[in-house]
């Protein structure tokens, strides 16, 4: 829909902790404290609003119970799950060659022969 924006997700710095930043046009959206908290900094006019979120059990955050529950019910159900075939390759992909590039210590590439979001399922 013309919306531009650069996401970084920075797990190997120094300090430990995971960081997260979206740069859009409108704005700076940046993970807060312990990932408990997203901060939105508005680009025109530099106000800042903090969003707090409660904490959940189980691992990400809460999240990977919920998105387990959602593929059982999609399975059990025949319904749609969160994500279709595409983003779970790219996800894997990504996974694996950030996993490869820290053994190696190099930068490894995603070539265009590797995958495709217009793939079908044979």
């Amino acid at each position: 829909n013309g919306i531009r924006g650069n996401f970084n997700l920075q797990l190997f710095q120094s300090q430990g902790k995971r960081e997260m930043k979206i740069w859009g046009e409108k704005g700076l959206i940046e993970m807060g404290i312990g990932g408990k908290q997203l901060v939105v900094t508005f680009s025109n006019s530099g106000e800042r609003v903090e969003y707090n979120f409660p904490t959940r059990a189980g691992g990400h955050g809460g999240t990977d119970p919920s998105m387990m529950g959602r593929f059982i019910d999609a399975i059990e159900n025949g319904g749609e799950g969160d994500s279709g075939l595409a983003e779970g390759l790219a996800a894997t992909m990504l996974a694996e060659k950030a996993n490869e590039s820290m053994a190696s210590g190099k930068i490894i590439p995603i070539l265009p022969d590797e995958y495709s979001s217009n793939f079908t399922v044979q």
